[in-house]
C-alpha cells in the first residue's frame, strides 16, 4: 500500500503531468483546482459557474458565426436563456465551421460521438477542454480510492489513454499507467474466462467498463462461483440498471460507482454515498420538459448541458436527449457539487405504443434481468403496435416461464398491441462501440 502511494505520487508529478504539459495540456493546474473546488459551498460554486457562463456567452456572441448571425439585432446584454436549445440535428444541419470560435481555427481537434443511438455527431474540442476533462475524471476516480498510476482494468473496447496522438508519449503512458485494456466485443464463455484470468493476474482494485459488458462478466462469475475481490467497479457509457448494479456488486465483491457523460464531457460521477455529483466547474446543467421549458426542481425532464471549458467550439444549451432530474439535497460526503437525482436513459429509450401508452425501458429490464433463465434480451419495435422480443435463453427455460413472460409483457404493452418472442443464439453488440442496446425502434 505504501509503495503504491509512492509510485502514484512519482508517476503523477514526474511523468504524467510533465508529459501532458509537453503536448500542451495543463492538466495539473485544473486537477489541483478541482480538488479544492469540490469542497466549496453550493453558493460559491454558483458564483464560479456564473463567471464561466458569462465568458462563454461573450466568446460565442462575438466570435462564433452561428451566434453572431442569431444575435445581430440584439442590443441588450445577453443571458444564457437568450440562447436557443440546440440539438445534434441542428449542429448537423449547419456547417461545423459555423460553431467554431474564429480565434481557434486551425487549432482544434475533430471528435466524433460513438453513434450508439444513430449517426455519430462530429464536433471540435480544444486543449483546455481536454485538460479540464481529464482533470475532473482523475478527481472523480479518486472518490473510489483510486490514485493515478494504480493498476486498473479497462473494459470498454478501446485502449484507454490520453495521448494517443503522440505515439512515443502514449507508449510511455501505457507502460507506467499500469493499465490493462480488455476488449468486450466478443463476449462468450471462453473470452470471459480469459478476461477473469487477466483480472486476477493484474491484481487490481479498480475495473472500469460498459455497464452491459461488466454485467455479462458478472453473471458468468456468479454462475461459476468464481471468487473475486475488486474494491471498486466503475460503469460507464450506458444507463446502469438496478439489476445490473446488484449483480456486478455481488459478483466482483466491491462497490459500484457509475459515471455519466455525453459528447460535451463528463457530467456526473457517483460518490461513495451514491450521489451523482455534477462536475459543475466544467458543466452547467438544465432540466427541460418536452416543450423545452424549464422543469421545477426534482421534476424529470431532458438534460441540457452547457460546456464551460470548451472555448474553441462553444456548446451552449445542448440537448443531450437524456432524461433526468436535479436535487437540492446535501450529500453526506460533504461536497458542494450539485446533484443529479435521476438519470433515466435517453428519450429514444422511451417506448410509445399505438394505444398511447408510454413505457420506460426500466420496466422491461426489471422484468427480464432477475430471471436467471434469460441471458440476454432486446426489444424491437417494428411499428407502434408490433414488437419483437429477442431472448437468449438457457436450457432451464420452460413453457411455464414463457407463459409468465407473455402475460407480463401483455400487461405492460396494453390493449391492441401485438408481440412475438423470438429465441436467438446471441444479442449482437453495437458494431462500433461494443455497447448493447436493449431497445431498437425500426420505423
Amino acid at each position: 500500500m505504501v509503495l503504491d502511494r509512492i509510485y502514484s505520487d512519482l508517476f503523477k508529478n514526474f511523468i504524467f503531468f510533465p508529459m501532458a504539459k509537453i503536448v500542451g495540456y495543463n492538466i495539473r493546474n485544473y486537477y489541483l483546482q478541482f480538488r479544492k473546488t469540490q469542497w466549496l459551498s453550493i453558493e460559491e460554486l454558483k458564483e464560479h459557474q456564473e463567471k464561466k457562463i458569462n465568458r462563454i456567452i461573450k466568446i460565442a456572441s462575438t466570435n462564433v458565426s452561428y451566434y453572431q448571425e442569431l444575435f445581430k439585432t440584439k442590443n441588450k446584454p445577453l443571458t444564457l436563456l437568450d440562447f436557443p436549445i440546440i440539438s445534434k440535428e441542428i449542429i448537423k444541419k449547419n456547417a461545423l465551421d459555423n460553431f467554431i470560435n474564429n480565434n481557434f481555427k486551425g487549432k482544434l481537434i475533430l471528435k466524433s460521438s460513438s453513434g450508439s443511438t444513430g449517426e455519430p455527431l462530429q464536433y471540435y474540442v480544444d486543449q483546455d477542454w481536454k485538460a479540464s476533462k481529464i482533470a475532473s475524471w482523475i478527481r472523480n476516480l479518486e472518490w473510489t480510492g483510486y490514485k493515478i498510476g494504480d493498476p486498473y482494468v479497462n473494459v470498454t473496447g478501446f485502449p484507454h489513454g490520453f495521448f494517443k496522438k503522440y505515439p512515443i508519449i502514449f507508449t510511455i503512458e501505457q507502460k507506467f499507467f499500469r493499465l490493462n485494456n480488455i476488449s468486450p466485443f466478443e463476449l462468450n464463455d471462453q473470452s470471459i474466462i480469459d478476461i477473469v484470468e487477466k483480472i486476477k493476474k493484474a491484481r487490481v482494485n479498480l475495473i472500469r467498463g460498459y455497464a452491459s459488458s461488466l454485467y455479462e462478466i458478472a453473471k458468468f462469475i456468479k454462475e461459476n462461483n468464481i471468487k473475486l475481490n475488486i474494491k471498486s467497479i466503475v460503469t460507464t457509457g450506458e444507463t446502469l440498471f438496478n439489476e445490473q448494479r446488484e449483480t456486478i456488486k455481488n459478483s466482483f465483491n466491491g462497490k459500484v460507482y457509475d459515471e455519466y457523460g455525453v459528447d460535451a464531457g463528463l457530467i456526473a460521477f457517483q460518490c461513495k454515498f451514491g450521489s451523482y455529483h455534477i462536475n459543475c466547474e466544467n458543466m452547467y446543467i438544465e432540466i427541460v420538459d418536452d416543450n423545452l421549458k424549464p422543469c421545477k426542481l426534482g421534476q424529470e425532464g431532458q438534460i441540457v448541458v452547457t460546456a464551460l471549458s470548451l472555448f474553441g467550439f462553444p456548446l451552449i444549451r445542448y440537448n443531450t436527449e437524456d432524461i433526468g432530474s436535479l436535487s437540492d439535497i446535501n450529500c453526506p460526503c460533504g461536497r458542494g457539487l450539485p446533484i443529479l437525482k435521476k438519470i433515466q436513459g435517453r428519450i429514444s429509450d422511451r417506448i410509445i405504443t399505438g394505444n398511447g401508452k408510454i413505457i420506460t425501458i426500466h420496466m422491461f429490464t426489471g422484468l427480464f434481468m432477475p430471471i436467471n433463465e434469460i441471458d440476454q434480451f432486446r426489444i424491437r419495435q417494428k411499428n407502434p403496435n408490433r414488437f419483437i422480443f429477442d431472448l437468449k435463453i438457457k436450457q432451464t427455460f420452460n413453457n411455464e416461464l414463457s407463459t409468465f413472460l407473455r402475460e407480463k409483457i401483455s400487461i405492460l404493452l396494453g390493449d391492441n398491441v401485438e408481440f412475438d418472442i423470438n429465441f436467438v443464439e446471441n444479442v449482437e453488440l453495437h458494431e462500433t462501440n461494443a455497447k448493447r442496446k436493449f431497445f431498437i425502434r425500426d420505423f
